[in-house]
């Protein structure tokens, strides 16, 4: 997906900080597998990617690493957008995300990607 990101649905209004951004200081911390940049809006991309079936836990994943980086004093104030990116999203995955703003996407290869949430 980073060799491909302009062709996302994501790449072509934002940028891309970085991959396995760690969102605290922990000796192990935890860590945003995407996390994007749209300098129009001055608004940041969370993005989560599991192989094969998302687990309703990913969606708190993702909302986790979301409040962790609103608490961080560089992204602090920032709108953030949160999403799943996984090849199955079950109803119950997508449900969960679109009870919690979690934008949701099955992805297949060669990188085309559906919205579910």
């Amino acid at each position: 997906m980073i060799l491909g990101w302009r062709d996302t649905p994501f790449g072509k209004s934002t940028a891309l900080i970085g991959d396995e951004v760690p969102v605290d200081s922990a000796p192990n911390p935890r860590r945003i597998d995407l996390l994007a940049h749209d300098p129009i809006a001055d608004h940041l991309l969370i993005i989560e990617t599991k192989r094969a079936e998302a687990k309703v836990e990913a969606v708190d994943q993702v909302l986790g690493y979301a409040a962790s980086l609103n608490s961080h004093p560089e992204y602090a104030g920032k709108t953030i957008t949160a999403v799943l990116v996984a090849e199955r999203v079950p109803e119950h995955v997508c449900a969960a995300a679109r009870e919690t703003g979690v934008l949701a996407f099955e992805i297949t290869w060669p990188l085309e990607f559906t919205r579910v949430a």
